[in-house]
Parts: structure tokens; C-alpha cells; sequence
């Protein structure tokens, strides 16, 4: 039987079966959206942000989303973004990096097909099994895309092979097979987030194929690489960005929402589960008979004795990986491309699932055929919608997305910097330095993945702690994004519109000339100030170890009004209802032993009231006034010197509070401290 699959997968007939069937399978994809794109067809913004990191990476800044911003934690696939910098390094550059990523989408999927004959080891099975693979168009979708799901498909079915080879070696290379599968498993770890578990499990499913080695050398041998791997990464992501979370997960993650509560984040995990299993999975294979009949070949793979160590491994991920994507808060969207690893592991599972049966059983192979003519005739029924979805996809791109970047990149003079929400064409189109505003691109230890899950309002306090010449000078951005952004800090330069859109966050793209005058001048407001707190400012948050009532409070807002010197500004506030807490530890110097002036400024009404608290002082009752309804409201009051360590608490009255900043001085009343 292993000859069998050796020789069949390297026999001219198969391998020229595999080419045609991955051939196929992409250009039914690739030909109608390149016509409608007008050259490489990318349906998402995303594939460009890789562009971004493969180009930087190229150029010597390694795993930088640009070159002028620094490492960034924010490339999902790591791995992916190196596979493409060698494409840029060689000399795809520019729009031809597309097509490095299509040849490199291509030979994993051949790639793939391959692992699929080795696993299954009888032709006929793994014909049927190729065939299968590439049937289902939601998958193709993605396949196609330029993004690493292609990728992933190679290392699932490498890693799986990797696996069973170590199972079957013999004592004396064993302990080399171990290795190779820790390599393998390694790089699934580093491709895609939702393959963590199933690099797990093939892990925990070489250990137990130890035999007479023993197994937790094993287990080191089999998951030590994927652990110091992903170890690393985030050990590289807290020095170089002050966070080991990934960028993309402080983004998209419902459990990175600090207004969320607990049953906030279940109730949209089960929706997520919800519309991804029945979208993602049933129908996209073609209905809910189709998709348990898959399923009972994939559970033939676990049930088999011979295939259970890659079968159990492949189910188990799926499921995984499924679950992992409902925590996802951007899942249902993009073509619900975050299911696909799901859907490849079940469908390896499925087709080791069907060698096991058409081995077990004289009809098992016709069995199979059938339920595989079953699945897949269902699931070819959605080819027409998918291949229609994906041109207009990319023609939506080409439209907006690389329009703006070479609209920009013909401005005399060019801009300096461009703020964008979406982190892909437009900077690699226009070859301009940029500034991520959702955080995804990252820029050095600026924490704007962060902010921009606070709110709109907390980015623009992190702007305005930038130096001036670091600050954008040009927007790129979607008004319904970013909302009263381009009102408040911009002059219209241009739009671009779109018809027909089905995947940019909106229809039309406007372009500002930044202006950054209602920002407030921090040095001038904390002269002769004992400790500032900005609220809203992540960093000046963090300094400050500010906690507040969680969750459904604090929320960011933004606001415009009149300062003391009745100029108008803006400022960030958090929004507390009644009762609601707002904590913060004030950097008084230890020497202040005497009784401090504190102010708070808010954009609620005039004689809303609060409580400040003490751990070593008794309460202080304060209430809001404003000298016109068009001012900041301020309330000031004195509290007796603060304890080394000793933390203040703001408690919201009836009808709430909104705090802007909260700013310590020396009190009028008290004697200097000698």
C-alpha cells in the first residue's frame, strides 16, 4: 500500500492529473476577475497588507508593515508574509507580486493534491480526493484570493503526511521523522491562528506513536519546534511593540473588547457559530445531507485504526478552528474566508476517511465515489455566484483601493504621511509612508490596534501625543469608519466612488488634507501641573494604571468645545453612568505631602455631580459648572496629601459624567513643601 501511493503520486499521469485540476480549479476563478480587474485579481484589501510586510521585509525591516513604521505584529500569517518577501526580493515588484502569490497559491494547492494520494495511498482514492478538495467554490474563494489559505492547505496535508510517516517509521528513524513532523507542525503553527490546535494535536498524535521511544522526548521532538516558533513571536512582539498580543487580535478578537461582558461575548460567539456553520460549512458544501455525508467519511477516519492518528488530529481541528473563528468579530464577513480552515481539515479528514473505507470493504470504493459525486455536485452548484463574487470583489479593489494609492502617489507635492483604515493598496500602491489607524499596520510602539477598539476619538489622542512632523498630513479614510474625522481635521481633496460594491467597507473613499489645529497643545496645558491625565490616551492611561467599571462602561467619545482661552478643542472623553467608577493611580512625586488642587474637565451639563475617593481621606463631593454652554465644564476642589501608592476614584452621580482629563496641581491654600 505505501508503495502504491509512493508511486502513484510521482507517476507522469497523476502528476499531470494534479496540475490540470489545480489549474482549473484557479483559472475558473482568476480568468473572469482578472478581465474585470484589468491585471491580478485581489477580492480584499488584505492580500495588499502582505504586499505591505513582504515589500518592507524585502528591503531589510523585517516583518515591518513599512519600512518607516517599524516591526509590526500585524501580519496574521507571518510565515505567508516571508513566503512573499522572497517573491518581492527576487523582482516581483509592484502589481507582479500578485502574480508571485498566485504561482505560490498554485504550487501549494498542487502541493496539497500531492499529500492527498500519500495519505490515502490507492490512486483512484486519491483522485476522487483531489477532485473533492478543490469542489467546493467557497473554499476556491479563498484559494484564489492571494491570501495564505493555499498556504495552509500544503502544510495541513505536509504536516498530516509528516505525521503518519513518523507513526510508520522504524525505530532506528524514528526520532528523525519526529523532527521533520515538529518542522512541519512548526510552520502550520506560524501560518494561520485557527491550525494552533490541530499543530497540537498532530503533536499530542506523534507522541503517541512514540512506540518504543519514549514520549515526552517525543512530544518535545513533535511540538518544542511550534512552541519556541510562537514563543518567539510574541517574545519579538512585546520588545518591539510594548504588546505580545498580535495586532490583528487586539482588533478583531470580541474578547479584546473592554466594554464587552461575558455574555456579550458568548452571545456573539454563538451567532458567529450560527451563521459561519451554516453558511461557511453547510451550505458552502452544498446542504446539510452533503455536509453529513462528509462528515461520516470524516469520522470513518477516526473510527480506522490505521488512519486514526491523522483522522481524530484533522476532526478535532476543525472543530477547533471553527471556534476559534467565531471569536472572530470580522468572521461573517470576506466571504466568510476564516472558515476555510475548517473546511480543509474536514475535507482531508473526509478523504482519509474514504481510503479507510474503500480499504475496510470490498464496495467501499464505490461507496466512496458516490458520496463523493454526492458532496460534490451540491457544492459546484454555488460556482457561478462565488466566481461572479469574486470578480466584482476585485474589480471593486482595482476601482477603489489601488485608484486612490495612484491618485496619491500623483499629488505635486507628495503627501508627507497618509492615515488609513485600511492598510493594503493604498500604501503599496502609492509607495507612501503611512499611518494605520486601526492598528493593523502598526507604527513602533504606538498602541493604535488598541485605540481603535476604544474608539474613534482614543486614535486621535494618540495622534495628538505624536510629534508634529510624525503626524499624517493626508486622510484616505471612509467616512462611516471614521466618523466627523475628515469634518473635523481634514479639507476635502478628492473621493472616489464606487458602483456595485460587495466587498470595500464602503462605496466611497474621500481624501483630506489634514489639519490638526483642534488638537490641544499639552505642553502649554500641564505647565506648572503636578500630574495631567488625559483621558482617553491609551498610553497616558497606562501610565496612570487606570481601571474603571467593566464592562458597558467608559466608553470613548469625542468632543469639540471652547477652552479657558476660548479657543475651540478637542478632546477624548469616557462615558460613566451612574454609580459607574473611573480609578487612576496620580504620578505625584513622593515629596508632595501636602494638600493637592485637582480639576476635572467634562462635556457633560453644568451641575452634574460626582464623587471623588479616597483610600486614606474622606470623599469629596464636586459639581460641574460651565461658562457657556459652547465651554468645557470644569470642577475643581482640594484633597488632603496623598499616601505612596494611594489610588483616586471617580464615581459618577445621578445622570452620569463624561471625563476628558483630570490635572493635579499644587493647592493656592497650602504651604510649599521645603
Amino acid at each position: 500500500m505505501r508503495g502504491e501511493g509512493a508511486h502513484s503520486t510521482a507517476s507522469p499521469a497523476i502528476r499531470t492529473f494534479r496540475a490540470l485540476v489545480v489549474a482549473g480549479a484557479l483559472a475558473a476563478f482568476w480568468w473572469p476577475a482578472a478581465r474585470a480587474a484589468g491585471g491580478f485579481p485581489a477580492p480584499l484589501d488584505d492580500v495588499y497588507i502582505y504586499f505591505d510586510f513582504a515589500r518592507a521585509t524585502a528591503k531589510g525591516c523585517i516583518l515591518c508593515w513599512t519600512t518607516e513604521t517599524g516591526y509590526s505584529s500585524g501580519a496574521t500569517s507571518p510565515l505567508y508574509a516571508l513566503v512573499l518577501a522572497l517573491g518581492y526580493g527576487v523582482g516581483f515588484r509592484g502589481m507582479a507580486l500578485g502574480w508571485f502569490a498566485a504561482a505560490v497559491a498554485a504550487l501549494s494547492l498542487y502541493d496539497a493534491t500531492g499529500s492527498i494520494f500519500r495519505l490515502t495511498r490507492r490512486w483512484l482514492v486519491g483522485v476522487i480526493g483531489s477532485l473533492l478538495f478543490v469542489s467546493i467554490p467557497l473554499l476556491g474563494w479563498s484559494f484564489a484570493s492571494g491570501m495564505e489559505v493555499a498556504l495552509v492547505a500544503c502544510l495541513v496535508g505536509r504536516s498530516a503526511c509528516a505525521v503518519s510517516s513518523a507513526a510508520d517509521a522504524p525505530p532506528a528513524s524514528r526520532v528523525a521523522a519526529q523532527w521533520q513532523a515538529g518542522i512541519w507542525i512548526a510552520a502550520l503553527a506560524l501560518c494561520r491562528p485557527e491550525c494552533a490546535p490541530l499543530a497540537l494535536c498532530f503533536g499530542v498524535a506523534v507522541a503517541h506513536a512514540a512506540g518504543s521511544l519514549r514520549v515526552l522526548p517525543s512530544l518535545a521532538r513533535a511540538l518544542g519546534p511550534a512552541v519556541l516558533g510562537l514563543a518567539a513571536l510574541y517574545a519579538v512582539n512585546l520588545a518591539f511593540t510594548g504588546e505580545a498580543q498580535p495586532a490583528g487580535a487586539l482588533r478583531k478578537l470580541i474578547s479584546s473588547d473592554p466594554f464587552a461582558s461575558g455574555n456579550d461575548v458568548a452571545l456573539m460567539m454563538i451567532i458567529h457559530a450560527v451563521r459561519l456553520g451554516t453558511e461557511g460549512v453547510e451550505l458552502a458544501v452544498g446542504g446539510p445531507l452533503r455536509l453529513r455525508a462528509l462528515i461520516l467519511l470524516a469520522l470513518a477516519s477516526v473510527l480506522s485504526q490505521r488512519s486514526r492518528r491523522v483522522g481524530l488530529p484533522l476532526f478535532v481541528g476543525a472543530v477547533a478552528a471553527l471556534l476559534l473563528a467565531t471569536l472572530n468579530k470580522t468572521a461573517p464577513f470576506q466571504n466568510l474566508r476564516y472558515v476555510a480552515p475548517t473546511l480543509i481539515m474536514l475535507l482531508l479528514a473526509g478523504v482519509v476517511g474514504a481510503a479507510a473505507l474503500a480499504t475496510r470493504f470490498r464496495a467501499g470504493a464505490a461507496c466512496v465515489l458516490l458520496l463523493a459525486v454526492f458532496v460534490m455536485s451540491g457544492s459546484l452548484a454555488s460556482l457561478p455566484r462565488q466566481r461572479d463574487h469574486f470578480a466584482r470583489a476585485a474589480k471593486n479593489i482595482r476601482e477603489q483601493q489601488v485608484e486612490v494609492g495612484l491618485r496619491l502617489a500623483a499629488l505635486d507635492p507628495p503627501p508627507r504621511r497618509v492615515f488609513v483604515g485600511d492598510a493594503g493598496a493604498i500604501p503599496y500602491v502609492s509607495g507612501l509612508p503611512a499611518l494605520d489607524g486601526l492598528g493593523l499596520g502598526g507604527d513602533h510602539r504606538w498602541p493604535f490596534a488598541s485605540a481603535s477598539v476604544h474608539g474613534t476619538a482614543a486614535v486621535i489622542e494618540l495622534i495628538e501625543r505624536m510629534p508634529v512632523g510624525d503626524r499624517p498630513d493626508v486622510l484616505a479614510i471612509y467616512d462611516s469608519w471614521w466618523p466627523d474625522v475628515g469634518r473635523l481635521f481634514g479639507e476635502p481633496l478628492f473621493e472616489v466612488a464606487i458602483t456595485d460594491n460587495v466587498i470595500c467597507g464602503d462605496p466611497k473613499k474621500s481624501v483630506y488634507r489634514a489639519r490638526w489645529t483642534l488638537l490641544e497643545d499639552r505642553a502649554a496645558l500641564e505647565a506648572g501641573m503636578l500630574d495631567r491625565l488625559d483621558v482617553g490616551d491609551l498610553l497616558a492611561e497606562r501610565e496612570h494604571e487606570v481601571r474603571f467599571t467593566t464592562p458597558h462602561a467608559g466608553y470613548v467619545f469625542g468632543a469639540v468645545l471652547l477652552d479657558p482661552s476660548r479657543e475651540l478643542r478637542f478632546d477624548a472623553i469616557r462615558s460613566f453612568a451612574e454609580g459607574q467608577r473611573f480609578e487612576l493611580l496620580p504620578r505625584l512625586a513622593q515629596k508632595e505631602k501636602r494638600d493637592i488642587f485637582f480639576e476635572l474637565v467634562s462635556d457633560s451639563q453644568s451641575g452634574t455631580s460626582f464623587r471623588v475617593e479616597r483610600d486614606e481621606a474622606p470623599p469629596v463631593d464636586a459639581v460641574l459648572t460651565r461658562e457657556s454652554e459652547a465651554s468645557w465644564a470644569v470642577a475643581r476642589g482640594v484633597l488632603p496629601a496623598f499616601a505612596e501608592g494611594e489610588r483616586l476614584r471617580v464615581v459618577a452621580g445621578a445622570g452620569g459624567l463624561r471625563i476628558g482629563s483630570i490635572s493635579f496641581r499644587p493647592s493656592p491654600g497650602s504651604p510649599p513643601v521645603r
